[in-house]
């Protein structure tokens, strides 16, 4: 049927990836099973505009620009601010990448860096953000200045237990649960049991499959103790018909 039905697609009709170019004299070839091989070939870095505050590395002109041409082609200018990493609370200014950092640290911070605020930071697990402070500078210690530690207000009980009121302003443990729930009488979780009927049409494996995984992804049910019995393929099969044959594996 291949022979009959298809043909072989050329090189011209073939998209290369991003870091590569086509092969203009392979144009006509068919592409093959490797098509990225066969008709494309790497870009060079001489081809290749570093962004502002890098220039092109030295002797790499003839080297593949890569999935990261700016890593592979390009070396950081060191009089640029793209050199300078910005002190915990600040953060780089906008387009500032190719703007002279200046002779001092002091200068590269004026130069390249501005205060981040509270809000552009993410506190830690079991902390969380102040929120009155999500305009103010985050300062050289954000973690102190934008972030609190949770508390028992913030803990959600289980099911069957409720919080304890007295301890709301209290902060989490490695045991929140004993420390901010107690039981709740209102709310006394028991185990269900009964019998359901479906009428499915599937085989008998088919139809037990579907009955687990529906208890388990719909209501959440441990399906290991409950047992799916089929009375006959064959009444499913008619029950199936007499209701036009309507629906997947569960009509009911």
């Amino acid at each position: 049927p291949a022979a009959v039905c298809c043909v072989a697609a050329k090189c011209s009709e073939f998209t290369c990836a991003d870091h590569t170019t086509a092969i203009t004299a392979n144009a006509d070839e068919d592409q093959t099973d490797a098509p990225q091989t066969k008709c494309c070939e790497d870009k060079k870095c001489q081809d290749y505009a570093c962004p502002t505050g890098y220039g092109a590395t030295t002797g790499q002109e003839q080297a593949a620009q890569t999935t990261d041409p700016t890593t592979a082609c390009c070396t950081v200018d060191a009089t640029k601010c793209a050199s300078h990493s910005c002190a915990a609370g600040t953060k780089a200014k906008a387009n500032s990448a190719g703007t002279d950092k200046g002779a001092t640290d002091a200068e590269a911070a004026t130069n390249c860096c501005e205060a981040a605020k509270c809000s552009e930071h993410t506190c830690a697990a079991g902390t969380k953000a102040i929120t009155s402070k999500a305009g103010e500078d985050q300062t050289a210690d954000p973690a102190a200045n934008c972030c609190e530690a949770l508390k028992c207000v913030d803990y959600m009980c289980a099911v069957g237990s409720k919080a304890k009121t007295s301890e709301a302003d209290k902060e989490l443990d490695s045991n929140p649960a004993a420390l901010c729930c107690e039981d709740d009488p209102a709310v006394t979780p028991v185990p269900v049991t009964g019998a359901a009927t479906f009428v499915a049409h599937a085989t008998t494996e088919q139809a037990q499959s579907a009955v687990h995984e529906m208890l388990a992804a719909l209501l959440s049910v441990n399906t290991v103790d409950v047992t799916v019995t089929v009375a006959s393929e064959e009444k499913m099969a008619a029950a199936a018909r007499r209701l036009n044959g309507h629906g997947g594996v569960f009509t009911h």
